[in-house]
C-alpha cells in the first residue's frame, strides 16, 4: 500500500513573493537557495481542512544508502505523475539501483519510517508564516519511529541542502523528541517546534467548508434561533437547533455533539476569532448574508431577502418526506447478550444490528458490543473482553418501540395521543412560530409524564431490571434508561444529543409522588423506573429534536425504544470519558489513516461539552497494519469553563494504544457484519485507509474507570 504523505500542519498562509512554477520535466531541486526556489517546487496540497495560515508544500527524499554522503532531492510537486506524489514512485524514477534493491514498497517503507538504520528518509516541506514571521518546517511521517540522533542526521542533511532558509523541525508523533540534541539543533540553527505553538496562531479554522445564506446573529439566545440563521457565537453551547451556519470566536470541539451535526447536516460552520470584533462584520448582523467557509477564510457578504428564501425553498425541495419503518408488534424486553445468536459468525453478529427495528438503533448496537465477533463476554473464551478479563460493554436491556405505541395508545391517555398528533401535523406544515413550538412541547411533556403507563408494560420492565440486578448480584442496582429512537442512530441522521437520559432505582423509597422533570439536575423525579419511562419517552418531544426531524423530513414512524444500562460508575469511578470517530477529523491531508479520539477528564463531556470547556483532540494515526500507532495531540483539554489547559494528556499511552486496538476489532467486525457473510475480507483493511477514500466511519463513545476499566458504552455510525 501507499504510505500516506507526512502530516502538514495547520499554519500560516506565505506572504512572500512566489515564483513561477518549475516545469514537470524538472523532477527535483537538489537545493533551496531561497524562498523561492521552494516556491518553484512547491503546491497548494489537498488538505481537505486548512486555515488561516496554510502554506503551500512539497516532499522531500534523502537517499541515506551511503550514509557517509546522504543525498537529498526537493520532489517538483507541481506534477500529475505518481514520482511528483510519493517518494517511493519518485525514487523508483531517479535513484540508480533504486528497482534493484527496493523494488518491494512494503520493504521501502520499512526501511524508511521503521527502522533507525535509514536506507532513506522521507519527509515534508512546508511554507509557514508564525506571527508574520515566514519560515519553512520539515517533517515526518507521524507514524515514522525516529530517535533523536537520527532526527539530527536529517536535520543536517537539511540544513546543508537549504544553507539560507530559515527552517524548522516539527515533530508530528510524540515519539518524535528532541530534548538530548535540541542544543545541537540549535547550533545548526534548525530550532524544533512545539505542535501547540504553532496552533496557538491560527486565527481561523474551517469546521465545515460550504456556501449558505441566512440571517446573521450576533449571540442570540438559543430559544430566539430559527434554520434560516447564520450565528457568530463565543463558544459553543450544550445544545444548537437547526441553523443555517455556525460561528465562534473561540476553538470549537470537533467531537462534541453540535460539530458533529454540523458535518452531518452540511452546515458551514467555522472559528474565526475576529467575528465578534470585525466592523464589516458587526455592520451585517440582523441582515440578509451569504456566508462562505473556505479552505483559507470565510467571507460574509450582503445578501438579499429574496437570495435567502430561494436557498432554503430549494434546499427543503432536495428532501423527500420519510417516515419510519418500525415493529410495531413485538413486546418483549430483551437483554442485549439474547437479542441475536451468540454463534461466533458475522451473520449473527449482522442479527443484533437488525433489531434497531424493533428496539432502535442504540440498543441493538449495544447488543452488536456484546456479540462474541465484537467484544463479548469475559465468560466468552476468545472475545476481547475475556482477554481483557472483564465486559468491555455494558450488560442490560431493550425496550421495544411497541411499549411506547401502548402508552400513547391506551384510552385513558387519548388526551396525550391527540396533542401529539396536532403537534406534529402542525410541525409538517411549518404552522410554529419558536415561541409557539417551545410552549405546545412544554405542554405535551407535561402530559407525558402524567401519562398512565399500561401494567403490562411496567410490569415487564421491573422483571427486567431485578433480574439484571441479581445477575450483576446488586438488589440496589441504579441504571440508566437511555433514548433508542426510532429516529436516531440511522443513515443520515444521527440524532446524537437529541433526546434525554434519566436514572433510575430499582427500589426507590417514594412510589406515591407523581414524576416530574427537574431542569437544573436534568432529571426525572423521583428516581422510579416509571418516572425515567414517562421522562425518555417525553424528550421524544422537544425542540431541538422536532427542529432536526423536520429539517431531515422525518414527519411520521416518530417512536421511542429504551436501552438500559447500569450506571456507569458502580463498580469504580470515572476516570475519563473520549469519543472516538475511526477517521482523522480536520485532517490536514487527505491520505492519512487513522481515528481522533477526543478526551475530557472525570466525568467531563465531550459530545456535551460545558460551554468554556475543550476536550483534548488526539489524531492517533496508522497506515500500515502492525506498525507502532503514532499519536498527536493537537489540543489539550480545558477541563473547566476558562480555566487553563492540562499540560498532559488526559488518557496514557496505554490507554490510546487498547482504545485504537479494540477500536479497528470492532470496525472489521462492524463493516463485516453489515457486508452480510462470514468473511472479513476487504474489511480487514477498512482501519487503515485514508481520509481520500474512506466511504464511512463508526462514532464511538468509552468511558474510562479509575480501575482500570473500559466501558465502550456506545457505537453508531458516522456520517460527517
Amino acid at each position: 500500500m501507499r504510505l500516506a504523505q507526512p502530516f502538514l500542519l495547520l499554519v500560516a498562509l506565505c506572504t512572500y513573493a512566489l515564483a513561477a512554477p518549475l516545469p514537470e520535466s524538472t523532477g527535483y531541486l537538489s537545493k533551496l537557495n531561497s524562498l523561492e526556489d521552494f516556491d518553484s517546487i512547491a503546491t497548494n496540497v489537498d488538505s481537505g481542512s486548512s486555515n488561516s495560515n496554510f502554506g503551500k508544500a512539497t516532499k522531500f527524499l534523502i537517499d541515506n544508502r551511503n550514509a557517509q554522503a546522504p543525498v537529498i532531492y526537493f520532489i517538483n510537486a507541481n506534477g500529475a505523475g505518481d514520482e511528483h506524489q510519493y517518494h517511493y514512485y519518485f525514487a523508483a524514477k531517479y535513484l540508480k539501483n533504486f528497482n534493484r534493491d527496493f523494488n518491494d514498497l512494503d520493504v521501502f517503507n520499512d526501511k524508511t519510517y521503521f527502522s533507525q538504520e535509514k536506507s532513506f528518509y522521507a519527509g515534508v516541506v512546508r511554507a509557514y508564516t508564525l506571527q508574520n514571521q515566514t519560515f519553512v518546517g520539515f517533517q515526518f511521517y507521524p507514524q515514522d519511529v525516529l530517535k533523536e540522533q537520527t532526527i539530527l542526521h536529517a536535520a543536517r542533511v537539511v540544513r546543508n541542502a537549504a544553507p539560507t532558509l530559515d527552517l524548522r523541525f516539527v515533530a508530528t508523533g510524540s515519539h518524535q523528541t528532541v530534548a538530548t540534541i535540541k542544543q545541537q539543533l540549535d547550533e545548526i540553527k534548525v530550532p524544533a517546534l512545539q505542535f501547540d505553538a504553532i496552533l496557538g496562531d491560527v486565527t481561523y479554522a474551517p469546521i465545515v467548508q460550504g456556501t449558505s445564506y441566512g440571517i446573521l446573529r450576533l449571540r442570540p439566545a438559543e430559544d430566539a434561533t430559527t434554520p434560516r440563521d447564520i450565528v457568530i457565537l463565543d463558544v459553543l453551547p450544550l445544545y444548537l437547533s437547526v441553523l443555517s451556519g455556525v460561528i465562534t470566536t473561540q476553538f470549537q470541539d470537533a467531537n462534541s455533539h453540535v460539530s458533529l451535526k454540523s458535518r452531518e447536516r452540511g452546515t458551514p460552520d467555522c472559528y474565526l476569532k475576529s467575528a465578534s470584533t470585525d466592523p464589516a462584520i458587526l455592520a451585517l448582523v440582523g441582515k440578509p448574508v451569504k456566508f462562505t467557509v473556505g479552505p483559507s477564510k470565510a467571507t460574509i457578504e450582503a445578501a438579499t431577502q429574496e437570495e435567502v428564501d430561494d436557498y432554503h425553498e430549494a434546499l427543503n425541495a432536495k428532501r423527500q418526506p420519510i417516515v419510519m419503518n418500525y415493529d410495531k408488534t413485538f413486546d418483549q424486553v430483551v437483554s442485549y447478550d439474547t437479542m441475536c445468536p451468540r454463534s461466533n459468525t458475522f451473520v449473527a453478529a449482522a442479527a443484533c444490528m437488525a433489531k434497531k427495528n424493533i428496539f432502535g438503533s442504540k440498543a441493538a448496537n449495544l447488543a452488536f458490543l456484546a456479540h462474541p465477533t465484537a467484544l463479548g463476554r469475559a465468560t466468552e473464551k476468545g472475545t476481547l473482553s475475556e482477554q481483557y478479563g472483564y465486559d468491555l460493554s455494558p450488560e442490560g436491556f431493550g425496550i421495544p418501540f411497541k411499549f411506547y405505541d401502548d402508552l400513547v395508545n391506551l384510552p385513558e391517555n387519548a388526551n396525550l395521543k391527540k396533542a401529539i398528533e396536532s403537534l406534529q401535523a402542525s410541525v409538517n406544515q411549518d404552522k410554529l412560530a419558536k415561541a409557539e413550538l417551545t410552549k405546545a412541547v412544554a405542554d405535551l411533556q407535561k402530559l407525558f409524564y402524567a401519562a398512565k403507563i399500561p401494567q403490562a408494560v411496567l410490569d415487564k420492565v421491573n422483571a427486567a431490571a431485578a433480574a439484571l440486578a441479581t445477575k450483576i448480584g446488586d438488589p440496589k442496582l441504579k441504571l440508566k434508561f437511555r433514548s433508542s429512537a426510532s429516529a436516531e442512530d440511522i443513515e443520515g441522521f444521527d440524532g446524537a444529543g437529541l433526546y434525554s437520559s434519566f436514572s433510575a432505582k430499582i427500589h426507590e423509597k417514594d412510589t406515591t409522588s407523581p414524576c416530574t422533570y427537574d431542569p437544573v439536575e436534568d432529571e426525572m423525579n423521583p428516581k422510579r423506573i416509571d418516572c425515567a419511562l414517562r421522562g425518555v419517552y417525553a424528550s421524544l418531544y422537544n425542540v431541538r429534536g422536532i427542529e432536526e426531524r423536520r429539517f431531515a423530513r422525518i414527519e411520521g414512524g416518530i417512536t421511542m425504544g429504551i436501552a438500559v444500562v447500569p450506571k456507569y460508575a458502580r463498580e469504580s469511578p470515572v476516570l475519563a470519558n473520549s469519543v472516538v470517530v475511526t477517521k482523522i477529523q480536520d485532517a490536514t491531508q487527505r491520505d492519512l489513516a487513522g481515528y481522533t479520539i477526543g478526551s475530557q477528564e472525570l466525568n467531563g463531556l465531550v459530545t456535551n461539552p460545558e460551554p468554556g470547556t475543550l476536550s483534548e483532540m488526539t489524531w492517533a494515526i496508522q497506515a500500515i497494519r502492525g506498525r507502532p500507532v503514532a499519536f498527536n495531540t493537537l489540543r489539550q483539554a480545558v477541563p473547566k469553563p476558562g480555566g487553563p489547559a492540562r499540560t498532559s494528556r488526559v488518557l496514557t499511552d496505554q490507554q490510546l494504544t487498547d482504545t485504537v486496538k479494540i477500536t479497528q476489532k470492532l470496525e472489521i467486525t462492524y463493516c463485516a457484519a453489515k457486508a452480510g457473510g462470514n468473511r472479513i475480507g476487504a474489511c480487514e483493511d477498512v482501519p487503515f485507509e485514508p481520509v481520500e477514500t474512506k466511504e464511512g466511519a463508526l462514532d464511538l463513545e468509552v468511558k474510562y474507570l479509575e480501575n482500570g476499566h473500559y466501558v465502550f458504552k456506545q457505537i453508531r455510525e458516522f456520517h460527517g
